[in-house]
């Protein structure tokens, strides 16, 4: 299966991985060069959390939260959902790709 994600080609087999090569995962790597990125994305490894919750758990700010997180669903590694909150509208994350796989050649 290959598909296109912003300017990414993706191809992979498991639904939970995706593959890049050359110049066209370029995106998605800067994406994963990130101490936050990596942490986001590591908190979300079990299960799915609203923008609040990430926040809290890795003690950041929910704008610079959501920022990152919006990068991270344009290069396809999170889908953003919505439900109800308390105060209004939760932007709950879930990690959609666990496994990247990079060919050099």
């Amino acid at each position: 299966m290959t598909f296109e994600v912003g300017k990414i080609m993706v191809s992979g087999s498991r639904s939970d991985e995706v593959h890049v090569s050359g110049l066209e995962g370029l995106e998605l790597l800067e994406a994963l060069a990130s101490r936050t990125r990596m942490r986001i994305l590591n908190a979300l490894a079990n299960r799915s959390l609203d923008i609040s919750t990430v926040a809290r758990q890795l003690r950041l700010g929910e704008s610079a939260v959501s920022s990152e997180v919006s990068l991270l669903e344009k290069v396809g590694l999170l889908e953003i959902s919505y439900g109800k909150g308390k105060h209004g509208i939760r932007k709950i994350c879930r990690l959609v790709k666990k496994r990247v796989c990079v060919e050099l050649g």
